[in-house]
């Protein structure tokens, strides 16, 4: 790739300006470069235009010129789209953590469910059953001639005695004895 060079005359120097393979080069930053010698210095510009032979002297010479700046900005910009590519790499691991952490409660949360749903059917038949061993003994009590208030009293004492032995909480004993005296009263008025 080695090309011919030009020369640009600038103040009392001459500058030889060719263009080179840089894909050796360490820290290379294109596949070719362009090379500004002069017998003080030597310049590489690493963006320079596809048609740099046809340029001008001063057009090139700017080219030349621009390189050590456009080598820092370049720089500077790598700096920055570095730590932009870090913290969207970090944003992006904390967002799989999130997803994957939702995954997992939305997995709970239908099982939660679906054990919610296993509970209330078997409370449902619980309190289905507790309603119908109330109107079996509040008939065989009512056929004994137990009067109604005793009658209660009987349930609300067996319906305590279940709680206790299940150990179940106060609110739901309390619901119990409610459901319990409702339906024995319901039981006594329906014979």
């Amino acid at each position: 790739m080695d090309a011919p060079a030009r020369t640009i005359d600038r103040g009392e120097s001459t500058w030889s300006v060719h263009e080179v393979d840089a894909r050796d080069v360490p820290g290379t930053r294109g596949s070719s470069c362009l090379i500004f010698e002069s017998p003080e210095a030597v310049r590489r510009a690493w963006v320079f235009p596809a048609h740099w032979r046809e340029l001008d002297d001063d057009s090139l010479w700017l080219v030349g010129e621009r390189a050590p700046r456009l080598a820092a900005a370049l720089e500077a910009r790598k700096v920055e789209l570095t730590s932009a590519i870090q913290r969207s790499m970090r944003d992006l691991y904390t967002a799989q953590v999130l997803v994957k952490r939702a995954q997992e409660v939305a997995s709970e949360n239908i099982e939660a469910r679906l054990q919610l749903a296993d509970l209330l059917r078997s409370c449902r038949s619980e309190r289905q059953a507790l309603h119908e061993a109330v109107a079996v003994q509040a008939s065989r009590l009512r056929d004994a001639g137990v009067n109604v208030d005793d009658a209660g009293t009987l349930v609300a004492s067996a319906v305590q005695a279940a709680g206790v032995q299940m150990k179940a909480d106060s609110r739901s004993v309390s619901q119990m004895l409610r459901d319990a005296n409702r339906w024995c009263a319901f039981a006594y008025r329906v014979a």
